[in-house]
Parts: C-alpha cells; sequence; structure tokens
C-alpha cells in the first residue's frame, strides 16, 4: 500500500514538472504575480487580448457646413448665392477610412441638388462649390449627408 502512494505521488510530481516546463508559445505572454515575501515574484501565462472592433463611420458621423460666397438679390424675386460646402467629423469614427458623402443641399428655386464629396484617409477633401436660386431673401440652404461608400 506504501509502494502505490509513493507511486502516486511521484506521478503526480512529474505531472507538475512536465506542466511547469511546458514551452511557452508566442501567444501566450507573461504577465507578472505579484511580489513574494522573498522577494521573488512569479508569473501567470494569460491568453492575448482580443484586437480591437473596427468601426466604420456612418453618414451620421459628418456635418456639412455652407458658407456664402455670394449673394445678389432681385427685390422680391428671390436670390442667387454661390455656396461653397465644407465637411465636420462628428465622431472618432468619422476620422482615418476613406470615403465617399453624397450630400443634399435644399433650398433652391429648383428643388434638391445632390453632390458628392470625396474624402481621404486624412480627412482631406476638394471643397465643391455651387450656384443656388433662392424664391426670397430669407431661403435657407441647407445641406445634409445623406449617403456614404467607404472607398477601398
Amino acid at each position: 500500500m506504501t509502494r502505490t502512494i509513493r507511486t502516486t505521488l511521484a506521478l503526480g510530481a512529474l505531472a507538475l514538472v512536465a506542466t511547469a516546463c511546458a514551452p511557452v508559445t508566442d501567444t501566450d505572454q507573461l504577465t507578472p504575480a505579484a511580489e513574494t515575501s522573498n522577494g521573488r515574484g512569479r508569473g501567470t501565462l494569460t491568453p492575448p487580448a482580443p484586437a480591437p472592433a473596427v468601426v466604420k463611420p456612418k453618414a451620421a458621423d459628418y456635418k456639412i457646413r455652407i458658407k456664402e460666397l455670394e449673394k445678389t438679390c432681385f427685390g422680391s424675386a428671390g436670390c442667387n448665392v454661390e455656396i461653397r460646402l465644407s465637411v465636420d467629423a462628428t465622431s472618432p469614427a468619422a476620422l482615418g477610412t476613406p470615403v465617399e458623402l453624397t450630400v443634399k443641399v435644399t433650398g433652391g428655386d429648383d428643388g434638391a441638388s445632390i453632390r458628392t464629396i470625396e474624402l481621404d484617409a486624412e480627412g482631406n477633401y476638394s471643397a465643391p462649390e455651387l450656384g443656388v436660386s433662392t424664391p426670397t431673401k430669407a431661403t435657407v440652404i441647407k445641406a445634409k449627408v445623406t449617403g456614404l461608400e467607404i472607398i477601398d
């Protein structure tokens, strides 16, 4: 009976040594544990952290501003207005991804006008200018992003 217990203990100790000496793979990371009272720390193996999820931008992540460049009004006949569109990012998802924005401009005599603005990964774009005829001097011209396509 004593021999069986010794054999079992010896096999158990051998299993512990084999487990402790298992090779560390390149996907495992050694994280230091708290120091012991004798000053020798122990490490534990932890799996690598999962990669962060990539957040794709959406139309709501961009805001269009309108700058009036020139405005000529004709009494009660309305106005001819030259405008420039510019883009502002409203969330971190809008940064770093090249996109093509579809922009709807409203307020003109002829109804809505659709423009496209292409932004590169650094947020650079060419600001489109356009002419709009308004029905009255008080008409407000508005622009909104209505679509987005990620450029590969």
